[in-house]
């Protein structure tokens, strides 16, 4: 599974919990109030931004695929100028 894969999936997930608590909340009749609303949007939106944050961009290259290419690398014939020139 690809890390943007995860990434997805976890902020999904994590996503899915937060709206899960706060409907049990509702449903249980727990009071809604400014402190309780901003503990759970922190806890929404915190967790994703650090995940984002400390995994960005693709994981570096590893030392085999490094050496795979440099073994597999194809060079293109250099011409030289004087060959590209007409002579009338």
């Amino acid at each position: 599974m690809s890390l943007n894969r995860f990434h997805a999936i976890a902020i999904a997930g994590w996503c899915t919990i937060i709206v899960a608590v706060s409907l049990a909340r509702i449903v249980v009749g727990a009071p809604t109030n400014v402190a309780s609303a901003a503990v759970l949007l922190f806890l929404g939106c915190v967790p994703p931004l650090v995940l984002l944050s400390v995994f960005r961009g693709a994981a570096p290259r590893s030392v085999s695929q490094i050496l795979y290419d440099g073994e597999n690398r194809v060079v293109a014939p250099v011409r030289s100028r004087s060959a590209d020139r007409r002579r009338p």
